[in-house]
């Protein structure tokens, strides 16, 4: 299942994407008949977030993207990844299997972010 077997291309945001960059992914699904999916959040604070609020979002986040996937027709969810950025370092998460907690690796220093 593709993301453009939902609707023409115009009805997808497809901001900060340059042409090179469509075209890499649209060759990337062609080749593995794979969808590829994203999501940019931008979060501001001026007096920061607590981090387990955050880690809380990411895996909520992760987990009903996922099992909405499966939903809505996926054949199967190989990985789900995300990255947050920030001047005091990045939390990378993985979910692999929605039955089975997300690993998360943490080098954000500090309980805010």
């Amino acid at each position: 299942m593709h993301d453009h077997d939902h609707g023409s291309e115009e009805e997808h945001s497809h901001h900060g994407i340059d042409e090179s960059e469509l075209f890499h992914l649209d060759i990337h699904r062609a080749i593995d008949e794979l969808g590829k999916y994203a999501i940019e959040i931008d979060l501001s604070s001026d007096k920061g977030i607590p981090k387990d609020k955050i880690k809380c979002l990411i895996e909520q986040s992760m987990r009903e993207s996922t099992e909405n996937c499966m939903l809505n027709g996926a054949d199967m969810v190989g990985h789900t990844k995300s990255i947050l950025m920030c001047k005091n370092g990045n939390i990378m998460s993985s979910l692999v299997d929605t039955n089975l907690p997300i690993e998360i690796k943490d080098n954000v220093e500090g309980d805010m972010i």
